[in-house]
């Protein structure tokens, strides 16, 4: 590990349903030489953008939260000025893929990758494995 990635600091924001999964990731980044620190949620977007003005830079963001609250900590980011490679939001425990309908633009929740009937218009689906950034599906 490069003097640079010692120096590195991860601020992480998390709900209470998702706190042991990013403690847990805590020890193993701090065994790592990353400084981390959790922020429990909700938090209120000035006050996230407010911790989040105050990292310095080559700073990180982790947010472990369900999409809503997800979306509003990741706008408070991207105003503080983190890039999107500076922040990730953890996925690993939704069971559900989220599925976006070409058709009637309905995302569907499925889970697993194999073709189903969107729930709004009805039509075929069969998933890929595109990724849309905007629909976050």
């Amino acid at each position: 590990m490069t003097e640079f990635q010692n120096n590195k600091r991860i601020l992480i924001f998390s709900d209470q349903s998702y706190l042991l999964q990013a403690n847990e990731k805590v020890r193993e980044l701090t065994e790592e030489g990353y400084q981390c620190e959790v922020v429990s949620m909700p938090v209120s977007s000035n006050k996230a953008e407010q911790l989040l003005a105050q990292q310095p830079l080559g700073s990180l963001v982790w947010i472990y939260s369900e999409e809503d609250s997800a979306q509003a900590i990741e706008y408070a980011a991207r105003n503080a000025g983190f890039s999107k490679n500076e922040i990730w939001i953890n996925k690993s425990s939704e069971q559900n893929t989220r599925i976006f309908c070409s058709q009637c633009h309905h995302i569907n929740e499925i889970s697993s990758a194999e073709m189903f009937e969107c729930e709004r218009c009805h039509i075929k689906l069969d998933p890929s494995n595109h990724y849309s950034i905007y629909h976050k599906s």
